[in-house]
């Protein structure tokens, strides 16, 4: 499976607003990390300035109770 455009990534994810997603990110070891989360939680989570600040996209992952984040060149699939 090849990472998608950077372009469609960033559609998916404002389209996805509040909604519950399932991304596919390629980690750099070469094997895949599944995160589910939602990219705007309708709850008043703090982000960490450090995710905001490194050029990454932030997700809020239900699984760890955390913020996770990913590069958008490495997303392999959005759901």
């Amino acid at each position: 499976m090849e990472p998608l455009n950077e372009s469609k990534v960033w559609d998916l994810v404002k389209a996805k607003g509040t909604e519950m997603a399932q991304v596919t990110v390629l980690k750099s070891d070469g094997s895949q990390r599944i995160i589910n989360g939602s990219f705007q939680p309708s709850s008043e989570l703090k982000l960490d300035d450090s995710i905001k600040s490194s050029g990454r996209i932030s997700i809020y992952c239900q699984a760890d109770n955390a913020w996770r984040s990913f590069k958008q060149h490495r997303v392999l699939e959005i759901v």
